[in-house]
């Protein structure tokens, strides 16, 4: 029973370079997982910018998507185009005239231009997949220019591509 005894009297439960030990493990675990939510390492998946290749053509004063990345809707993406140069101003934009057979997503068939530059929210309103022959074209009046038009993918806030054609 004496010996029962002493080891109730003793008051220490661990060495105190074990509880150290025990410590400091503790610690760097709480680290590592700070560190990984901080990082983005734990956050969901994340959107993916799709790709789309075009040419300009100057002569029709058009850019002419060659391919999408399946999937790619023009209601996701922003486009602006911005008058960089030139002495005539551009007037009107369409995007798959009605002319070609595709429905097009722009009021009226196309979009009125002040100031020389616009900027249209979506390209479309309704769900509409971006393919290879779509195109955008710049109308202008009043000499010749040169307009930027950029794509930009809305969910990511990525530029998709830019293009400058030749009016």
């Amino acid at each position: 029973m004496k010996a029962n005894r002493k080891f109730v009297e003793r008051e220490e439960a661990v060495s105190a370079v074990i509880g150290v030990i025990l410590m400091v493990a503790i610690t760097v675990a709480i680290a590592a997982a700070v560190y990984v939510y901080v990082s983005g390492m734990i956050s969901g998946t994340t959107k993916h910018t799709p790709t789309i290749s075009a040419i300009v053509d100057h002569s029709t004063n058009t850019i002419t998507i060659t391919g999408a990345e399946a999937g790619t809707d023009w209601k996701d993406i922003e486009l602006i185009a911005t008058r960089t140069s030139g002495s005539g101003t551009f007037s009107k934009i369409y995007v798959n005239s009605t002319s070609t057979g595709v429905t097009n997503p722009l009021n009226n068939g196309h979009v009125d231009v002040s100031n020389n530059q616009t900027t249209l929210e979506s390209v479309s309103s309704s769900s509409q997949i971006v393919n290879a022959g779509d195109y955008i074209q710049i109308v202008g009046t009043g000499g010749t220019l040169n307009v930027e038009v950029k794509l930009v993918y809305k969910p990511t806030n990525t530029l998709i591509g830019s293009w400058t054609v030749q009016v």
